[in-house]
């Protein structure tokens, strides 16, 4: 099975600075790019269209072509309601029913977007509209919008947008069911922090916050060097009635010492966190469950990225979701 990751690393952008002629000229290449892989693997793909607002809670449709054509669209998104309880919204689409639900990206070919990106994006105004391109580094057309530009210069862009991810080929063998949405979800972003690696290494120090309705709040910082543990510092914080803070205990782990305290986040690295994240995903009833996956971008990586897996959630739907449990909340590389 070839498979190419839209988001996988770093991304080729083209800023409405240029000429539409040379964007055009990007766009081409792209598409020539796109029709290549295309001969080369068949018209049967997979691929994910995330849509983030900006405000709100981003969804991720999930469509399947097959001989040119969009046999399936399956859409995810997850809220927290007023109270407190997550809520995921699920549900798939096959066949003469695709295209029945108002939510979620069009079922649109790779081939309609570019047709898309050409004929209502590229001809925008460059005057008054900021135009986006984003290419993977493959050449493949990940992101193509335009923005008022009085809004993307003067601080009201919010980052939104529709990105098109996890191109997959499919073999013609192959039957068009869906994967596990949300470990597709996470085998993105690990790819995305894979590469992160490639750029920055794998020496970081990360943060682990854990926080529960009652109770003492525990922050750990795990300190990791080539790909290994080699510290933990934790920090044991306690409430009063008027909301301040006392720490109550601190101390540090390095060397053999390491495991020895029983508080504190256990000693993995981000790959087992992923590791450990899918394992759970792959075990659960998606059905009778609410997930949420969120991720952070690092402090000192560019672009910023969210790569990284903040927290994996899975509760029994209709469970309310206290705000307990472990959140990595900071995370950077270390050059030193």
């Amino acid at each position: 099975m070839a498979r190419f990751g839209f988001m996988f690393g770093a991304v080729a952008m083209v800023l409405a600075g240029c000429s539409g002629g040379v964007k055009q000229s990007d766009l081409d290449r792209s598409l020539t790019t796109w029709n290549a892989l295309k001969a080369e693997n068949g018209n049967s793909y997979r691929y994910e269209a995330s849509l983030s607002t900006g405000i709100g809670s981003p969804s991720t449709t999930t469509l399947t072509v097959r001989d040119g054509v969009v046999v399936s669209r399956s859409y995810t998104r997850s809220d927290v309601n007023e109270t407190g309880e997550r809520v995921t919204t699920t549900w798939t689409e096959e066949g003469e029913a695709v295209g029945a639900h108002e939510e979620g990206s069009e079922p649109l070919t790779l081939d309609a977007r570019y047709e898309r990106c050409k004929n209502d994006v590229l001809t925008q105004n460059s005057a008054s509209q900021v135009i986006l391109l984003e290419f993977e580094t493959n050449g493949v057309l990940t992101f193509c919008e335009a923005f008022p530009r009085d809004i993307f210069y003067g601080g009201g862009f919010d980052g939104g947008g529709e990105y098109l991810r996890g191109l997959e080929f499919l073999p013609a063998t192959e039957p068009a069911e869906l994967p596990n949405p949300f470990v597709r979800a996470l085998d993105i972003a690990e790819g995305g922090w894979n590469g992160l690696k490639t750029t920055y290494g794998d020496s970081y120090r990360y943060v682990v916050d854990a926080a529960a309705v009652f109770g003492p709040l525990y922050n750990t910082v795990l300190t990791v060097r080539s790909g290994k543990v080699v510290r933990r510092d934790f920090t044991l914080t306690e409430l009063d009635d008027g909301g301040e803070a006392t720490v109550v205990r601190r101390w540090s782990e390095t060397g053999e010492a390491l495991g020895t305290h029983d508080e504190g986040a256990a000693l993995l690295t981000v790959d087992e966190r992923f590791a450990a994240c899918r394992t759970d995903l792959e075990a659960a009833d998606l059905a009778g469950s609410d997930v949420g996956l969120d991720y952070i971008a690092p402090t000192n990586a560019k672009p910023e990225e969210e790569f990284v897996l903040s927290s994996c959630l899975i509760l029994s739907k209709g469970v309310v979701d206290d705000g307990g449990g472990e959140i990595v909340r900071r995370l950077e590389f270390l050059t030193d």
